[in-house]
């Protein structure tokens, strides 16, 4: 690091866990739930995550049809020229042209591998398209050959997104040619004469699928923006009579008993800040989501059976856009631009007319602010819930509303995944660097080249967790070197990784400079580097040395203390502690940089209680090698037979 820390006071003690407790207890505190992502529950479009969906579809959702409920569908993928023109025209990829011949030549080649006939399922497009060689593709970015696997997993969530336009229409709106028609599109497009003249074609009053619509319009329609194509789309369009099925959740029938104490867990803290015996009031943002109407079912009553009132929060991007360019005749327009597909408001009109209301009453969203105990955003695009929360660089005004209740105690902000990665930012002390947030990267790309500015906002987040960089899905998908290089990149001290099925509850007094205490609920455990004792070497390719770092599973505690800038660990009071070593000998890894093999090398280190072990990178040019090395403050805790430890020093070396 460019900057010297002070060196933190690390032990494995267990009093002060008890006294920190009693006083969260007793006295008001900021409070975070950040969860690493896959906080799954049962319902009926998760019926893999039941213990027995159809036993309670039959008792207590027995008044009900079939047609009332939602459930999954298979969605054919089409694979025809109208539906590539669609993805290959939409903005995000029009915006970087090599990435966009790069989607234009694998959908094609998918298209010659299917004769053109829809691909059976989104499953299989997957499978196909991560199949796609680079030879297939024939286009390099920045020296690397584009293959289907970059294209799926590299792209960016506003890219990635629009390959969703491929999924076959429903056929339930149809669109159809009138003279009242023709005259609003001749006022919404003046000077668009070729358009005009493309629509005149049409025959009146004929009704036409969505694909032959746009297909009769021909390139006068592909050549409009996404949101002039979506436009005409709303003028022509017939509103069919429609009931949409819901979504019904099942929170005590799920196999995932973590899961469901992470989210109790969160309730319990909201109905903590509420200083009430009653219900609390949790308002759910599911602004991280492309379509923020599609998962609004699933949270709502997930936590209403978790024991809370609850209430739908409709600020997203487009509510954010609306509201500030004082635009909210166009609110359902740009929703669905943002969403990637139209009419959204017919596929969910009662979260619509909520989100249209809220738009032309922005002052009512702030009464929902005032009067709520608990605020949880969802996964999805940590960028989408920033961009709805901030604008013009600025709070909104509903964000300094929610800043206003948190610092006073008096809400409680959690999320999963993107709705934890959104709350990082701020910065650890006033002298120190902004803690960025991380918005994607792959490890050994990070390692060898450094995070470019579009992987991460150098910014920050919404600043509500401000002790370091924080990423989720973390073990799973070894993320631990790529939050090692931000933190270093960015001059951080500190990187907190969120594993799945795993929350880390932060709790600080109102107090200045009383302790901040953090502990880890649900299934796995919570990933702490800190790189107050690193030593950097050259950042491209990476190479550093005497990582401090730490990992943590349910009943550890991270006790932070402002007023030294140093910190305690204390253990799972039942875990069996171990120090040093019983065996001179190393263990090894030779895919250290995938799935979860770093976390696993690591539990074997500690419960083995080898003296190091050392892991190897799959790819070369450059390999990266990673040495795990105990120090004298290194302390093992093995509890239900998962490790965690303290002070394990990493370096990373590149070859």
């Amino acid at each position: 690091m460019k900057k010297v820390f002070n060196i933190s006071t690390l032990t494995a003690g267990i009093a002060l866990t008890l006294s920190l407790g009693c006083q969260a207890e007793s006295a008001p505190a900021k409070q975070l739930f950040l969860g690493g992502g896959h906080l799954v529950v049962c319902s009926s479009m998760t019926q893999a995550e039941c213990a027995d969906w159809n036993s309670y579809r039959q008792s207590a959702l027995a008044s009900l049809t079939d047609a009332d409920i939602r459930t999954p569908t298979e969605e054919p993928v089409a694979t025809s020229d109208a539906y590539i023109q669609r993805v290959i025209n939409a903005a995000p990829w029009a915006a970087e042209p090599q990435m966009q011949q790069a989607i234009s030549n694998a959908l094609y080649a998918l298209q010659q591998q299917y004769n053109s006939q829809p691909i059976p399922s989104w499953d299989d497009f997957k499978t196909a398209m991560l199949a796609l060689t680079a030879s297939d593709i024939n286009v390099t970015l920045n020296g690397t050959p584009i293959d289907g696997d970059y294209l799926w997993y590299d792209a960016s969530s506003d890219q990635w997104d629009t390959l969703a336009y491929l999924k076959k229409d429903d056929g339930l709106i149809t669109y159809t040619r009138t003279a009242s028609r023709d005259n609003a599109a001749t006022e919404a497009f003046a000077g668009k004469t070729g358009l005009l003249d493309a629509l005149a074609t049409l025959p009146e009053h004929t009704s036409f699928t969505y694909i032959d619509f746009i297909t009769a319009i021909g390139s006068a329609y592909n050549d409009l923006s996404i949101e002039d194509q979506f436009r005409v789309l709303r003028l022509y369009r017939n509103v069919p009579q429609y009931t949409r099925p819901v979504e019904y959740v099942a929170l005590n029938d799920s196999l995932s008993s973590d899961s469901v104490t992470a989210y109790n867990k969160f309730v319990e803290m909201a109905k903590a800040a509420s200083g009430e015996n009653g219900q609390p009031h949790i308002l759910v943002m599911t602004s991280s989501s492309n379509n923020h109407y599609d998962v609004a079912d699933y949270y709502v009553q997930l936590f209403e059976q978790a024991g809370a009132t609850v209430s739908w929060f409709p600020v997203d991007r487009a509510y954010r856009q609306s509201v500030d360019q004082n635009q909210c005749n166009d609110l359902q327009l740009q929703h669905d631009v943002l969403a990637g597909k139209p009419h959204q408001d017919i596929y969910f009109a009662d979260y619509a007319s909520q989100a249209q209301s809220a738009c032309d009453n922005p002052e009512t969203v702030l009464s929902m602010i005032q009067s709520a105990d608990g605020l949880f955003i969802n996964g999805g695009s940590q960028l989408r819930t920033l961009e709805s929360l901030i604008s013009n660089g600025a709070d909104s005004p509903e964000m300094a509303a929610i800043r206003s209740r948190f610092e006073q105690g008096a809400l409680v902000i959690g999320g999963t995944s993107a709705g934890a990665a959104v709350q990082g930012g701020g910065r650890l002390t006033p002298n120190d660097a902004i803690n960025p947030m991380i918005d994607g990267g792959t490890a050994y790309d990070v390692l060898t080249s450094g995070y470019p500015a579009h992987l991460m906002n150098a910014g920050g987040g919404l600043g509500v967790f401000n002790w370091g960089v924080t990423d989720t899905h973390f073990s799973e998908r070894a993320r631990q070197t790529r939050l090692i290089k931000l933190a270093h990149q960015q001059d951080v001290r500190f990187g907190f990784g969120v594993d799945e099925t795993t929350a880390l509850v932060v709790s600080q007094p109102l107090t200045p400079d009383a302790p901040v205490s953090m502990s880890v609920v649900g299934q796995n455990g919570v990933y702490i580097a800190d790189n107050a004792t690193a030593s950097l070497v050259q950042e491209a390719p990476f190479w550093v040395s005497d990582i401090t770092t730490h990992y943590l599973n349910a009943g550890d505690e991270f006790i932070w203390y402002p007023a030294t800038e140093t910190y305690t660990i204390r253990f799972n009071p039942d875990a069996a502690l171990y120090t040093g070593y019983k065996k001179n000998r190393t263990i090894t890894d030779y895919d250290i940089l995938y799935q979860d093999h770093y976390r696993a090398l690591l539990d074997d280190m500690i419960q083995t209680q080898v003296k190091s072990a050392v892991g190897y990178s799959y790819e070369y040019n450059p390999e990266f090698i990673l040495d795990f090395e105990r120090s004298s403050n290194t302390v093992g805790a093995v509890y239900n037979g998962k490790a965690s430890y303290q002070s394990v020093m990493t370096s990373i070396t590149p070859q």
